[in-house]
C-alpha cells in the first residue's frame, strides 16, 4: 500500500475511534448500526482494510459527523495568511476529541516523514 494511502487510512481510523469514543459507543454498537462486524470496525480504526465511500458515508451518519471530518478536514475551507495560521484557526474550532485526532494525524505524518527520511 502506498505510504500516502496508508497514512490516510490511519488518519480515518483515528478519527473514527475518537468520534466513537466521544459518543460512548462500542465497536459492536457501531458495527451493528452499519451491518458490519465489530472486527471490521476494529480493522478500520487501526487503518487496515479499504472502506468504500458508501460505507464511510454511512459511518459518518452513525457517528453524527461528516465525511470531511473523518478525512481530517475542518468544515469549509479556510483561507488565511499561511498554513500555521490556518492550522490555528482549524484547531480553535475543534472539540477536544477532534483536536486529539488532529494531533494524532500530525504525529503520524511526522513519524512517516522520519521513516522515509524526508
Amino acid at each position: 500500500m502506498p505510504p500516502a494511502r496508508s497514512l490516510l487510512l490511519r488518519n480515518i481510523g483515528a478519527a473514527v475511534a475518537a468520534r466513537r469514543h466521544a459518543l460512548g459507543l462500542t465497536q459492536a454498537e457501531v458495527g451493528a448500526r452499519l451491518g458490519a462486524t465489530p472486527q471490521w470496525v476494529s480493522q478500520l480504526e487501526r487503518g487496515q482494510g479499504s472502506p468504500s465511500i458508501a460505507m464511510l458515508s454511512a459511518l459518518a451518519t452513525v457517528l453524527q459527523t461528516t465525511l470531511s471530518r473523518l478525512f481530517g478536514q475542518a468544515e469549509g475551507e479556510l483561507e488565511t495568511a499561511g498554513p500555521s495560521a490556518e492550522l490555528d484557526v482549524i484547531a480553535a474550532q475543534l472539540d477536544p476529541a477532534d483536536l486529539r485526532v488532529l494531533v494524532a494525524s500530525a504525529r503520524a505524518l511526522l513519524a512517516e516523514r522520519e521513516r522515509s527520511g524526508s
